[in-house]
């Protein structure tokens, strides 16, 4: 994906240690982040319903709630629950108990903070973990 991504302006970070699970990616990330930063947008590459007003939607709550976690609430079916989760903003206060995550998202810190805003949003709730999502997200192209 580096080729693809050269022309633009990114830092690239690779996480030797992706197999411990998607925490450890969220760790990486968040330890590379400079001291000016004041929050994070973690989202996910295979929530493929996700647009671009979505991600303008929790930033614009976001930047009025600036000390809060901004979260997509949705229906996931593999829990059979309505879940809070990416994409999800979060403030730099966070930025501690991102960085030690290891084999799970972020999803627990979410839950179990007060402070949260959450956004109903159908769409976060569509990804690619396994073949008939896929299938799917054909269905829907056609």
């Amino acid at each position: 994906m580096q080729k693809e991504l050269h022309q633009l302006c990114i830092k690239t970070l690779i996480n030797d240690n992706w197999q411990a699970g998607m925490g450890s990616s969220i760790a990486t990330g968040i330890q590379a982040i400079p001291d000016s930063c004041q929050g994070v947008l973690i989202l996910l590459c295979d929530q493929w319903m996700i647009t671009q007003n979505d991600l303008i939607n929790i930033y614009q709550i976001w930047k009025k709630n600036q000390q809060k976690i901004v979260a997509n609430n949705y229906f996931d079916d593999k829990y059979k629950k309505q879940v809070s989760g990416a994409p999800a903003i979060f403030p730099r206060s966070y930025f501690d108990k991102l960085s030690l995550l290891k084999t799970q998202g972020a999803r627990k810190i979410i839950e179990q903070s007060s402070q949260v805003i959450t956004i109903n949003n159908k769409s976060a709730a569509f990804d690619l973990d396994i073949p008939s999502d896929l299938d799917k997200l054909r269905q829907c192209a056609n």
